[in-house]
């Protein structure tokens, strides 16, 4: 059995990995102490150096003294390999480990927000709320899961002010590492014993990654890491399940909740890990002769429960306001691409080129296990694979189940996938050294490990699996070992931006005190977001120009508008690129970065069109007040404070409606508020809604039921008088009690499903509010034909209805349909309609009976892998006609990406048209066209 592996099998190369390890310490970071490097040897030497003949002379006594004479030594031996974990996660991120906070990308974005956490929401009782600390207000902790920066605000919270934001951030992070490599270890040794996971956990720790798939590049140096640290709660709640499976004690139940919950609330794609798995591994337990499911029924159905009811607390309102959310939704390649890169040791981008192979081997080791967590374990690693590329999408039709899922980055399965490829090549190099030494005492003394045969046998067998390595895993050792590279931690001590930073800090410190409400603005690059530690470190309110991350709020500031910026009381515009508008003058300039004052900076958040005064009486996180004078019925206020549908708003004490408009004639995807005028004093309120309070009572339910759970086992009288009587109970009337919780979670289940779709769908209405009918959606009602323009062409009909496209002419090819798909335009996964158009003929697509608004809304594209890299092909129209009237079209030209349009039907509005939309290209080769279109009420 695998699970019998013990330290000592695995000692040599364990050891020599220890050894490794250290090497690569001292070799890479230069200002690391060697008495870390020796230190981490250390642990490692005293927890597996019984077993390898170079340290036996000196660590073995000590070893064996440790482990085995005394009862301290005992528990050390079951400590130094998560401790040797710890030292070497401390080690990899000095000097950040040491208090030093990091400035490289996304953790000055992380430090802010957890800044607000722990000054604004959690000090008025809050996990979410409506704050107007970035852009033009947010509801923070509402639609991005808040587990981040709760993580960093417990921490500074623990020093009761005794350390400064920056350095708990420091060592909130440096926390989270080392707890991320601890999970992966308890994730191998759970199972396989404490060496696999020693070495899984290493793996995990020294990976460089890449952009979205995780380790050093993308976790450490870019700081994307709230979804590892969810992957990390994740892992342990599948560890903490299986311990329920097999004990079914009460305390794994509430674990398994607690950690399910934190999951959960650290990265929406813990949802997805969690609920792919979990089931999986009560399959494979039944499978492999765990027992009966209904004995299992009430344990585990009860932790997986009350953790879904904890994470309602957040998980409730973002399912249900998804429409607030920006997408990012990127497709990763097809299953074949992901095959070849398999082959070529490249299909985790930036890791060891060996995990694949020997994580390969791992998996055959794992199969030969007669318990389930081999076959799981196989299971996890393979279909987190398959869900990364775009073959899962197809063969699911994941799109059509829902649109969240175009809001994945597939590629992100792949950091999910990583810790099981990695506990399976811990797994195969363990379980070889076994054998091998199996085989070593099973040649007897004539063989002994100095006799020339046995030493020429070796090195044929060194021999033979570097050249199969070396074939298989291209472009080999030499380049594996040059291309290695972490990334030295971005601190203040070495950041080049860093002195700029802090002399623009001193002088806008010195600067007068605001009279009123006073934003600063950033203009950075893309992936730059180093200049907003300022606004930490000014505890001011931020304006972050273009893509935030860390925040999918979709209604932020997305372009530079002097004027609004003025409105939202910036003072202070900070850049590191030359400016230039009539409002602003610069300021001040120190090195790169350059400051930028308003000429005649204002807090007016608000204007007021068709007559009459406002003036701004109150102007709290959750609750705005004007006071109006001499208004009439066509007065309307526009306030410059982001659109969500919690907003609330009355006149004079009667409810109006709060109508969602754009920002500024100049576009962009800020969306703000405009409410009626007529009255004396107009009030906002942040609310909670249906899905707010279903959420707030779900999570006092599930702490109630916890609690319970807690006294009902802790307290020796209750356990007594009340849980044993029950359990006696259930352990009588068991199978009928487990079918009742089987049926009655189910219903739950799918009722609370129910529920969160029809509270989406209610809410995003009214959110969007202008949405009469989508084409896309109506594709099986259209009327769809090939026309010929001219002579040669002959006519092909598109009359059979396959369950989900028009198919079209008798030879059906494979790109000669309409129907809706899911195709990558500008590297987004994108839902559209396909009308590929054909030589000679015009695609014609009748929409019978489309009730019109103001306008015909959408977009046209064509597919990425139509445009990259091939020469310049045919460009394609669209024309849009009402009835037999043409009222627009639309030019897609040969380049990536969409192009939106709008065509004005103002003068059909209300009224009930056909609208027919034909395609025409001069060339169809490659002319991979789609469309999608909305009649509403706005442009």
């Amino acid at each position: 059995m695998i699970n019998g592996l013990s330290r000592s099998h695995a000692g040599p190369l364990v050891t020599s990995l220890a050894v490794a390890v250290g090497l690569i310490l001292v070799v890479r970071v230069a200002s690391l102490p060697a008495a870390a490097s020796l230190f981490g040897l250390l642990c490692a030497a005293v927890s597996f150096g019984r077993g390898s003949w170079w340290a036996r002379p000196w660590v073995a006594p000590l070893g064996h003294r440790l482990s085995s004479t005394t009862t301290v030594g005992g528990l050390l031996g079951s400590v130094w390999p998560p401790l040797a974990v710890v030292v070497l996660a401390v080690a990899l991120l000095w000097p950040v480990s040491a208090g030093e906070w990091m400035l490289s990308s996304d953790h000055s974005v992380h430090q802010y927000k957890a800044w607000v956490m722990a000054r604004e929401l959690l000090p008025t009782g809050r996990l979410a709320g409506w704050s107007h600390s970035m852009f033009a207000g947010y509801p923070a902790g509402e639609l991005y899961p808040p587990g981040a920066e709760l993580w960093v605000a417990l921490f500074h919270g623990a020093s009761f002010g005794a350390l400064s934001f920056a350095t708990s951030y420091a060592l909130a992070f440096t926390a989270f590492f080392a707890f991320a490599g601890l999970a992966v270890y308890r994730l191998g040794s759970h199972w396989f014993g404490p060496a696999v996971g020693f070495i899984a956990a290493v793996l995990f720790l020294l990976d460089p990654g890449s952009f979205r798939q995780g380790g050093w590049h993308y976790t450490v140096f870019f700081g994307v890491w709230p979804q590892v640290l969810g992957l990390s709660f994740a892992l342990l709640a599948i560890v903490r399940a299986d311990r329920v499976l097999t004990g079914r004690r009460v305390s794994d139940v509430i674990l398994l909740a607690l950690l399910l919950a934190a999951a959960l609330l650290c990265h929406p794609m813990s949802l997805l890990l969690l609920g792919l798995l979990l089931p999986m591994l009560l399959l494979c337990w039944w499978l492999c002769g765990g027992g009966r499911l209904r004995d299992v029924a009430v344990p585990l159905l009860s932790g997986v429960l009350l953790g879904l009811l904890l994470a309602l607390v957040w998980l409730l309102p973002f399912v249900a306001r998804s429409e607030l959310t920006t997408n990012y939704g990127v497709a990763w390649r097809p299953l074949h691409e992901l095959a070849q890169h398999f082959l070529d040791g490249s299909l985790f981008e930036g890791t060891f080129a060996v995990v694949p192979v020997i994580g390969t081997l791992g998996i055959l080791y794992a199969l030969r296990d007669r318990g389930p967590a081999g076959p799981f374990m196989a299971i996890a690693a393979v279909g987190l694979i398959f869900l990364s590329s775009q073959t899962a999408i197809v063969v699911f039709d994941l799109f059509d189940l829902s649109s969240a899922f175009a809001k994945l980055q597939y590629e992100r399965f792949l950091i999910q996938a990583k810790p099981f490829w990695f506990v399976l090549t811990g797994l195969g190099v363990v379980q070889t050294a076994r054998l091998w030494r199996a085989r070593r005492r099973e040649c007897g003394a004539e063989n002994s490990p100095g006799t020339p045969s046995v030493l020429w046998r070796r090195a044929g067998l060194v021999f033979l699996l570097s050249a199969m390595l070396f074939g298989v895993v291209r472009p080999g050792l030499a380049s594996i070992i040059a291309r290695y590279r972490l990334e030295r931690p971005v601190t203040p001590a070495n950041c080049e931006l860093w002195e700029d930073l802090s002399r623009t800090h001193a002088w806008l410190q010195e600067q007068p005190e605001p009279d009123s409400f006073e934003r600063l603005a950033f203009v950075d690059g893309s992936h730059s977001h180093e200049l907003v530690v300022l606004g930490m470190l000014l505890e001011r309110p931020i304006v972050k120009i273009g893509f935030t991350p860390a925040e999918n709020y979709r209604f932020e500031i997305d372009r530079l508008d002097y004027p609004l910026l003025r409105r939202l009381g910036v003072r202070f515009l900070i850049s590191r690129r030359s400016l230039a508008h009539p409002l602003i003058e610069r300021a001040a300039e120190f090195g790169a970065v350059r400051v930028y004052r308003f000429r005649d900076p204002r807090f007016e958040p608000f204007e007021l069109a068709h007559g009459g005064m406002a003036r701004l009486v109150e102007f709290e996180s959750e609750r705005i007040v004007f006071e109006l004078d001499e208004t009439g019925p066509d007065s309307r206020l526009k306030l410059f404070v982001g659109y969500h549908p919690r907003w609330e708003a009355s006149l004079d004490g009667r409810a109006v409606e709060v109508s969602k408009v754009v920002a500024t004639p100049e576009g962009g995807q800020l969306r703000v508020m405009e409410l009626p005028a007529e009255g004396a004093r107009l009030e906002l309120d942040y609310v909670a809604l249906g899905p707010d309070r279903a959420a707030a009572a779900a999570g006092k339910a599930a702490l109630a039921g916890l609690l319970l759970l807690s006294l009902i086992t802790g307290v020796p009288l209750l356990r007594r008088r009340l849980f044993l009587p029950l359990a006696a109970a259930y352990d009588r009337k068991r199978s009928l009690v487990g079918a009742a919780v089987l049926v009655l979670s189910a219903l739950g289940l799918i009722g609370a499903v129910v529920a969160a779709a029809v509270l989406s769908e209610g809410e995003g209405r009214e959110a969007a509010g202008d949405a009469l009918y989508r084409f896309s959606d109506n594709v099986r009602r259209a009327e769809v034909s090939y026309r010929p323009v001219t002579g040669d062409a002959d006519p092909v009909d598109c009359d059979t209805w396959d369950g989900m496209r028009w198919l079209c002419g008798r030879d059906h090819q494979d790109w000669r349909f309409v129907g809706t798909v899911v195709l990558s335009l500008d590297d987004v996964p994108t839902r559209c309609v396909w009308a590929h158009p054909v030589n000679g003929t015009r695609l014609e697509l009748l929409f019978p009976a489309v009730p019109l608004g103001a306008a015909l809304a959408g977009f046209v594209g064509i597919e990425d892998r139509a445009v990259r890299g091939r020469s310049s092909r045919s460009d394609v129209t669209m024309q849009v006609l009402v009835g037999d009237e043409r009222v627009g079209s639309v030019v897609k030209r040969d380049r990536r990406g969409v192009k939106p349009f709008s065509v004005d039907t103002t003068r059909f509005e209300g009224e009930t048209h056909d609208v027919r939309l034909r395609v025409t290209a001069a060339d169809e080769s490659w002319r991979n066209f789609c469309f999608d279109l909305t009649s509403g009420d706005t442009h």
